[in-house]
C-alpha cells in the first residue's frame, strides 16, 4: 500500500537516494569478504606447491607427502588433483620438478674451523679409534656445486694444487670431507716440497702440479649428499666414509684407523718412517665441534745435545729471544739445525747477558745449512741473528725432523757443561724404519 503511494516521478529521485546511500555500506563489508576470498585461494595455491614438491622421491609413489618433524605443512595430503597424476605428468610439471643430485649443497657455511686435538703423553683406552697423524697441510674438502679446498686457517687452496681438482669433483655434490693434502716423495711424506707448492705465481704453480703432484687423505665425513653429519658420533661419520671412499677417485686415501690400542701403539712407532708424527684418538660417540680441540694426538717426542751456534734477540730488546742450535757435519762445518725458546722472562734476560760475552765474527759454516733470512714465510719478521763462539751444549727434546732440522721449535732440557762440542753430530739424530706411504694408506681398517 505504501509503494503503490508513490508517483513514479519520485522513482528516480529514490533510486538516487538509496545509491549514495547504502552503496558505500555494501562496498565496506564486501572489501574485507574479498580479500580474505583471495587470501584462500593464495594459500590453496601454496599448499599445492608445497606437497607437490614434498612428494616422491621425498614421499610416495602415489603422491603421498612423507612428514617432517616441525613441519606442519608437510603432513598435508596432497589435493586430489594431484593424487590422480602420474609420476611422468607430475614431473613434467613446473611445481613438481624433482631436485637432481647436482642440486645437493652442502649444509652449512664454508669455510669451517677444523676441529683440532690437545697433546697427551698418556694414551686413552676404551671406546676410542686411533689414526695415523699425517704432515701435511688440514684441509676441508668440498663440493658445494663446485669444488673448493680450505685451509685450517680458512684460505683457499684450490688454486695452488690444479691437479686435485678432479679429485674433488669425484666427491657427490653437497659431501665434506676432512683430510689433508700430501706430498708424496720416495713413499715418505715430503713437507717441504709440499711448502714449496704455494707459490704466487700461476705459471710455477702449473709446473710443480706435474713435478710433485699432491694427493688427498681422507680421515672424517662432515656432510654426505646434503646431509649434517657433524652431530652424528664418529664411529657413524667413519663408516659412511668409508662408504663414499668406494666411490670416488682412486687418488683419494681414506686412513686407516682401528679401535685395538695395542695396534694404535704400533703404529705410532712402525709409520714413522713413512713421515707421520704420531697418532690421533677420536672418541667414538664424539661429535665434530668445529674449532675445539676434542681429539687427542700422540705425539713422538727424542732428546739430542745441540751446539748453541748463535741467537736472536727478543723483540722488547733486552732479552734473548731464541738460541739457535746446531750440529757438527761430516766435514766438520757446524749446520743449523733449528731453534729454542721456551725459557721464562727472568732466565731470557740472564741468558742475554751470558751470551753476548761470548759474541764471535762466525759460527755456522758457509757450506752448510744457516739461520735464513726473509722468505715467502718469514712475513716481514726481524730474523737477524748474533752469532756466538761455538762451545756450548744444550740437551733439547724434539717431536718432528723435516730433512736435516727440527720441524717445530724444540724444548730446553738441560745445559751439558760436561759435554764435548765436537760431539754433537748427526749421528746423534734417530733415523726411524718402517713402511712407506703407500703400504699405510692402503691398509684396512680393523
Amino acid at each position: 500500500m505504501a509503494l503503490s503511494c508513490i508517483r513514479a516521478s519520485d522513482v528516480g529521485p529514490l533510486a538516487l537516494f538509496f545509491a549514495l546511500t547504502f552503496c558505500p555500506l555494501v562496498g565496506f563489508l564486501a572489501f574485507p569478504l574479498v580479500a580474505f576470498g583471495t587470501l584462500l585461494i593464495s594459500l590453496h595455491g601454496i599448499l599445492r606447491y608445497s606437497n607437490a614438491f614434498v612428494s616422491s622421491p621425498y614421499g610416495t609413489a602415489h603422491g603421498e607427502a612423507r612428514s617432517r618433524v616441525g613441519d606442519p605443512i608437510s603432513a598435508l595430503p596432497l589435493p586430489t588433483s594431484l593424487r590422480t597424476l602420474n609420476s611422468s605428468t607430475r614431473l613434467r610439471s613446473p611445481y613438481c620438478r624433482l631436485p637432481s643430485q647436482s642440486m645437493l649443497t652442502v649444509p652449512f657455511d664454508l669455510p669451517i674451523v677444523p676441529m683440532e686435538a690437545k697433546v697427551r703423553t698418556t694414551w686413552p683406552v676404551g671406546d676410542w679409534a686411533y689414526e695415523p697423524k699425517w704432515d701435511g697441510f688440514r684441509s676441508v674438502v668440498a663440493n658445494d656445486g663446485g669444488p673448493r679446498i680450505d685451509s685450517r686457517k680458512q684460505k683457499p687452496l684450490l688454486r695452488y694444487f690444479p691437479e686435485l681438482v678432479s679429485v674433488v669433483e669425484s666427491l657427490p655434490p653437497g659431501c665434506v670431507v676432512d683430510g689433508e693434502v700430501l706430498v708424496v716423495e720416495q713413499d715418505r711424506l715430503a713437507f717441504d716440497m709440499l711448502q714449496a707448492r704455494i707459490h704466487p705465481a700461476e705459471s710455477r704453480i702449473e709446473k710443480l702440479s706435474e713435478e710433485i703432484p699432491a694427493t688427498l687423505i681422507a680421515f672424517d665425513l662432515l656432510a654426505d649428499r646434503g646431509e649434517d653429519l657433524r652431530t652424528s658420533p664418529f664411529a657413524q661419520r667413519r663408516e659412511r666414509l668409508e662408504l663414499l671412499m668406494a666411490d670416488v677417485d682412486g687418488a683419494w686415501r681414506l686412513t686407516p684407523s682401528t679401535t685395538d690400542v695395542d695396534l694404535g701403539k704400533r703404529w705410532f712407532d712402525e709409520f714413522e718412517a713413512a713421515g707421520c708424527d704420531g697418532i690421533v684418538a677420536k672418541q667414538l660417540d664424539g661429535v665434530y665441534v668445529e674449532g675445539k680441540r676434542e681429539m687427542i694426538k700422540i705425539k713422538h717426542r727424542r732428546s739430542v745435545d745441540c751446539v748453541v751456534g748463535g741467537y736472536r734477540v727478543h723483540k722488547d730488546g733486552d732479552k734473548i729471544g731464541s738460541l739457535l742450535l746446531g750440529l757438527y757435519a761430516p766435514n766438520g762445518s757446524l749446520a743449523f739445525i733449528g731453534h729454542c725458546s721456551g725459557f721464562t722472562n727472568h732466565d731470557r734476560i740472564e741468558l742475554l747477558a751470558r751470551f753476548e760475552a761470548l759474541r764471535d765474527s762466525a759460527s755456522f759454516g758457509d757450506d752448510v745449512r744457516s739461520p735464513g733470512g726473509e722468505s715467502r714465510w718469514s712475513a716481514g719478521k726481524d730474523l737477524s741473528w748474533v752469532p756466538v763462539e761455538p762451545g756450548v751444549v744444550v740437551e733439547i727434546s724434539y717431536d718432528q725432523l723435516t730433512g736435516d732440522r727440527f720441524r717445530h721449535a724444540t724444548r730446553f732440557e738441560r745445559w751439558r757443561p760436561d759435554k764435548d762440542p765436537t760431539d754433537c753430530t748427526f749421528d746423534q739424530l734417530e733415523r726411524p724404519e718402517g713402511p712407506g706411504f703407500d703400504a699405510i694408506s692402503g691398509l684396512d681398517s680393523s
